[in-house]
């Protein structure tokens, strides 16, 4: 029986001009020589203000986050993991790893960030604006942290569902709600309007939740910032449940999404299948639940409602 060998990734050289040099990946079946090989790694080059000629502070973030083990610019994420045996010789795409550097290019107390959800509901939006409000807000001491309500066209919005300021307070419970308590839209995107906003409220942090037409507009954004001198970073976090969005296998909620759908499928095959002769599936949503019924009461067309509505337990 072939003896399965522990896998190691040994890096032989530093990454230079974005290519590593011939790096071993893995051996099998207990031979001397390696047989599998990645031979080159060429790193997908991410723009930073800094080399873009914006001023950076290079604060130390030792004080955020000295606990946690920092990441170098060298660190990379290999984009395709799986190998062909003997296949010869094996160039390999890789992205630049995420996570805390070891300077900073903003000055927290400077800082201003603002957070906004776009396009179709996730599972797991809450959980992305609270862990992104207790970072800056609880951990960088950042400013201020706006919330911009109703997707992109939240910038440009007055009255109840203008932009709003962010605290590890006001966050505090919303995971445990689903959707998104920022709200959301498709569309209302405005370039010369948003960055007039982000211009006023001083806002050099940007955060985009959304899918692929999101990230669009997010890229818009950041090419018209730099365009205009403007010193601010826009970030954007992938968020998908039709797993449309490139480079990521799946997006956050992705699995919550398919297990929901999965339940509500396997309810009306049931439902149709042990009414006979003639099967009907019926599959109701409390929010859907709640708004016949408060429909069917003002239009006094009904007496009494009999009818009971199990709530789905929120992702």
């Amino acid at each position: 029986m072939a003896r399965r060998v522990a896998s190691q990734l040994y890096r032989l050289a530093p990454y230079a001009a974005g290519v590593a040099a011939p790096t071993v990946a893995a051996t099998c079946d207990g031979g001397a020589e390696p047989r599998f090989r990645v031979d080159s790694v060429s790193v997908r080059p991410v723009n930073h203000l800094r080399d873009l000629g914006f001023a950076s502070t290079t604060k130390s973030n030792v004080k955020s986050f000295g606990y946690a083990k920092f990441i170098s610019e060298d660190d990379c994420v290999l984009g395709e993991v799986l190998l062909k045996k003997d296949a010869g010789e094996n160039h390999a795409v890789a992205y630049a790893r995420a996570g805390p550097r070891e300077t900073l290019h903003f000055d927290p107390r400077e800082t201003r960030a603002a957070i906004l959800t776009c396009g179709g509901l996730c599972p797991g939006l809450n959980s992305v604006i609270k862990h992104l409000v207790e970072v800056l807000d609880g951990h960088y001491g950042v400013a201020k942290v706006y919330g911009i309500r109703g997707g992109y066209r939240g910038f440009t919005s007055v009255g109840w569902d203008a932009p709003l300021e962010l605290t590890v307070d006001t966050v505090d419970d919303i995971h445990r709600e689903g959707g998104t308590a920022l709200g959301t839209s498709r569309g209302g995107f405005d370039e010369e309007r948003i960055i007039d906003w982000l211009r006023a409220k001083n806002v050099n942090q940007l955060y985009v939740v959304g899918g692929d037409g999101t990230h669009r507009g997010a890229y818009k954004l950041a090419e018209a910032c730099v365009a205009k001198g403007l010193n601010i970073a826009v970030a954007g976090v992938p968020k998908t449940i039709d797993n449309d969005i490139g480079i990521i296998d799946r997006s956050f909620g992705f699995m919550t999404s398919v297990s929901e759908a999965t339940r509500a499928i396997e309810a009306a095959r049931t439902e149709a299948e042990c009414n006979k002769p003639n099967g009907i599936g019926v599959v109701v949503s409390w929010a859907g639940a709640r708004a016949t019924s408060r429909r069917t009461r003002r239009s006094r067309r009904a007496t009494s409602i009999s009818a009971s509505f199990p709530r789905c337990p929120s992702p």
